[in-house]
C-alpha cells in the first residue's frame, strides 16, 4: 500500500539560506489515526479507510528511510529511484529526523525534519503561492485488524513504513492536525491523504472543480466529465433564458391584443347600448300611437308589444305564446294600423279639398266656407296628434 499525506505550510515564513536555497522545517508525520480515501478504478467509488499509526512503527528503519529523502515538485506517477532522480528531485531532507512531542496538541508523537529546496522554479512556485503545502509519499503494509484508539474507531494498522519522497503541492486534503515549523514558529496545519495500490497520482492529475462557490478536488477524467456536464447545463440555461424571453414577448403581444379587444368590445357594447335605446324609443313612440298616454315605464319590449296586439286585436289571446310569436303578431297588427291611419288621412285631405273648392257668390257664405275650411285643416292636424 502506498500512502500520500498532505501538510500545508505558511510560505510567508519560509527562509532562503546564504546559498539562495529555501529551508523549511516541518513535522512530517505523527502517530494516531489517519483518514485515507481509496478509489476503486473500475467503479469510481471512494472508500474511506481509517489507518492507525502506532509509535512502535516509528522504527529505526522507518526513520532511516527519511535520511536524505528526495523532495519533488508535485508527486511523480512513480516511486523516485536513482534511475529517474534527475527528472523529479528539486531538493532533499537535509538533517536527521527526530521524534518530538508537539506542545498544545493531541499528545501524539511527531517526526520533525528540515527540508531544503534547490530548484529555482520550485522556489519561485513557493514565493508566488503556487505551491503551499508539503505532501509525504510512502509505502506501508496494512494489518486489517480493526479496533479503537483513544475513543476513535480504525480499520487497520500501518506496518513496515518506508518513506519514498516528500513533495511540494498546491492543495492539501483536510484531516487531522499536524505541525509545520517555519523559522522557529509553530503553526497548526492539516494532515491527510489518499491510498493507492499501483501508482501515486501527480498534482497535475488532481484538479479543482468549482460549483456554486464550493471547490471539489477530482481526478482529471472526472474533472473533464463535470466540466462537460457544466457546459451542457450552461447551454441549456442559455436556451431556457432565450425561450423565457420569447414567452415574455408573446405574453406582451397577447396582453396588447387583449387590451385592443377590450377597447373594441367596450365600443361595441356602447354602440349596442345606443342601438337598444333607439329601438326602445322607437317602440314606445309606435306603441303610444296605439295605446295613447299609457305609462310604459318598467315594461319589457315583449310586454309593450303584447299590449299593442291586445289593443288592436282584442280577440287574440297571447297566454303562453313565445316572444317570436308576439313579435310576429305585433309587426302584422302595427302594419295594419299604420295602413288604416294613412287611408284616413287621405280621406280627410280629400274632404278638406272639396270644401275649399266650393264656389259662393255670397260673402257670408264665403266666410262660412273659409271658417269650415280652417276648421277642417285644424281637425286634420289634431288627428295626427300635433298641437
Amino acid at each position: 500500500m502506498r500512502n500520500v499525506d498532505y501538510i500545508n505550510f505558511d510560505e510567508s515564513d519560509v527562509e532562503e539560506n546564504a546559498q539562495g536555497f529555501m529551508s523549511i522545517v516541518a513535522n512530517l508525520t505523527r502517530t494516531g489515526i489517519f483518514t485515507y480515501q481509496k478509489v476503486n478504478p473500475e467503479t469510481g467509488e471512494v472508500a474511506i479507510i481509517r489507518q492507525l499509526r502506532l509509535a512502535e512503527e516509528h522504527t529505526e528503519s522507518m526513520l532511516a528511510s527519511l535520511h536524505g529523502m528526495p523532495l519533488t515538485n508535485n508527486h511523480p506517477d512513480e516511486l523516485v529511484t536513482p534511475e529517474n532522480a534527475d527528472d523529479y528531485i528539486v531538493g532533499m531532507a537535509s538533517d536527521r529526523p527526530k521524534k518530538i512531542k508537539a506542545e498544545n496538541t493531541d499528545s501524539e508523537e511527531y517526526i520533525q525534519q528540515r527540508l531544503v529546496v534547490f530548484n529555482k522554479d520550485t522556489i519561485t512556485d513557493i514565493k508566488r503561492r503556487r505551491k503551499k503545502e508539503v505532501s509525504l509519499g510512502y509505502q506501508c503494509e496494512l494489518d486489517f485488524t480493526p479496533g479503537v484508539y483513544k475513543g476513535q474507531n480504525y480499520d487497520c494498522i500501518q506496518r513496515n513504513i518506508k518513506v519514498n519522497h516528500v513533495s511540494l503541492v498546491q492543495h492539501a486534503r483536510g484531516g487531522k492536525n499536524c505541525k509545520l515549523l517555519l523559522d522557529g514558529k509553530e503553526q497548526t496545519v492539516n494532515l491527510d491523504g489518499f491510498s493507492i495500490d499501483d501508482k501515486i497520482p501527480r498534482e497535475e492529475d488532481v484538479k479543482v472543480f468549482n460549483i456554486d462557490g464550493k471547490e471539489f478536488k477530482v481526478e482529471d477524467d472526472v474533472y473533464s466529465l463535470l466540466t462537460s456536464l457544466q457546459t451542457n447545463c450552461d447551454e441549456a440555461e442559455g436556451k431556457l433564458r432565450g425561450k423565457n424571453k420569447e414567452i415574455e414577448k408573446l405574453t406582451a403581444s397577447r396582453d396588447e391584443l387583449e387590451s385592443k379587444l377590450k377597447v373594441q368590445n367596450d365600443a361595441d357594447d356602447a354602440e349596442k347600448f345606443k342601438s337598444a335605446v333607439r329601438e326602445r324609443v322607437a317602440l314606445e313612440s309606435q306603441a303610444s300611437k296605439v295605446l295613447g298616454d299609457t305609462n310604459l315605464d318598467g315594461l319589457s319590449e315583449v310586454e309593450i308589444k303584447g299590449k299593442v296586439v291586445k289593443k288592436l286585436r282584442p280577440s287574440i289571446s297571447l297566454d303562453g305564446k313565445s316572444e317570436d310569436y308576439i313579435d310576429a303578431r305585433y309587426e302584422i297588427a302595427l302594419e295594419d294600423f299604420n295602413a288604416d291611419s294613412e287611408d284616413k288621412n287621405k280621406d280627410v285631405d280629400k274632404l278638406g279639398n272639396k270644401i275649399q273648392n266650393q264656389d259662393s257668390s255670397d260673402d257670408v257664405f264665403k266666410k262660412a266656407s273659409d271658417a269650415r275650411a280652417k276648421a277642417w285643416e285644424r281637425d286634420k292636424e289634431l288627428y295626427k296628434g300635433v298641437k
